[in-house]
């Protein structure tokens, strides 16, 4: 569970950074500053464990995500979402670090 734990970590980094890019291109300058300023904080720490959790406050992130389109995509994130959910439920069940 331990390696579970940090990839999904990292890969809430890596989607954070893509995230921080595509709001500065498609919403304001002013919410990528904000969001690179609140990814920043908790990376300095040198440790990405529970970064999941201070994404969560990003909130330009989420009105980039709701400006998407395509119905694909859109129910990609939701298939997405629901395995994750499983996952953590499962990982929390078991008494497993979740988050």
């Amino acid at each position: 569970p331990a390696i579970i734990n940090f990839s999904l970590d990292a890969l809430a980094v890596v989607f954070g950074i893509i995230a921080t890019i595509m709001v500065w291109k498609r919403l304001r300058a002013s919410y990528a500053l904000y969001m690179l300023a609140s990814l920043a904080l908790p990376l300095s720490s040198g440790s990405i464990a529970g970064i999941s959790r201070y994404m969560l406050v990003l909130f330009p992130m989420f009105l980039w995500i709701a400006g998407w389109k395509n119905e694909l995509s859109r129910r990609a994130w939701m298939l997405i979402s629901l395995l994750l959910l499983g996952l953590y439920t499962t990982l929390f069940v078991n008494h497993y670090w979740a988050g």
